[in-house]
């Protein structure tokens, strides 16, 4: 009886789990019962059905897995580094315009490459086939109408919606970082080779883009005009190791 009792209990457990899990009534807990057998069944569906209704998207899974940095903290993680890339590099076009790696580094145009390649994770992740409409909203049937009603045109509100999403606006945020970075190093590299204080445009690039080119084209237009002599870039800006 005592070795009866033993064999049953791994069974009775069984039943017990069974029980307290799908909150049905169980007529007994022992093994062979129809009561166990109905709620262990129940057990069984609920969990199978639980599986299926938090499985993500087949497409969404393989886009994940194509491009894993771009999932929720991959995100942020990309806007993260994107930003701690750039701010050395206007840092030493700022406070070392005359070292010589920073003069090396701005002639290179492989620096824009890690922000090329985090931009497009980035887009390829928050891209979607109502993108392109967000964008350029319009039909070509309605443009051809017969009277004048221009299609394919930005407007605010697609534009507002669409750069609402954190993805987007992370993509967003590595394109303004990249065209700022390009703004600068314009007007760098022009102010180097001409020999004209470019400081402020950098500065005003690293912040505000256009307003960056702005200064830089007046100060070109101003500082240009003085008659000067052609003399070879190192010894005219007195690089330095």
């Amino acid at each position: 009886m005592l070795c009866s009792n033993r064999c049953a209990l791994p069974a009775s457990l069984r039943a017990f789990r069974c029980l307290k899990t799908s909150g049905r009534p169980v007529k007994s807990l022992h093994a062979g019962v129809p009561g166990r057998q109905t709620a262990c069944a129940h057990l069984s569906k609920h969990k199978t059905a639980g599986r299926n209704t938090s499985s993500p998207p087949k497409r969404r899974v393989h886009v994940c897995a194509a491009f894993p940095a771009c999932t929720g903290q991959g995100v942020s993680i990309l806007f993260s580094a994107s930003t701690a890339y750039c701010v050395p590099l206007f840092a030493m076009m700022l406070f070392l315009p005359n070292k010589r790696a920073t003069v090396s580094i701005m002639h290179s145009n492989w620096m824009f490459v890690p922000l090329s390649t985090m931009y497009i994770a980035l887009l390829i992740q928050s891209w979607t086939p109502e993108t392109l409409q967000m964008i350029m909203p319009g039909s070509l049937q309605a443009g051809l109408a017969g009277k004048f009603n221009p299609q394919f045109f930005p407007k605010l509100e697609g534009i507002q919606f669409l750069f609402s999403q954190t993805v987007t606006a992370a993509s967003l945020w590595v394109h303004l970082l990249a065209i700022n970075l390009f703004a600068a190093r314009t007007a760098y590299l022009q102010g180097l080779h001409d020999q004209f204080v470019s400081f402020h445009s950098v500065f005003l690039s690293m912040l505000f883009g256009p307003l960056g080119l702005l200064s830089h084209l007046i100060t070109q237009a101003v500082c240009t005009n003085r008659p000067k002599a052609a003399v070879n870039l190192d010894a005219a800006v007195n690089v330095t190791a």
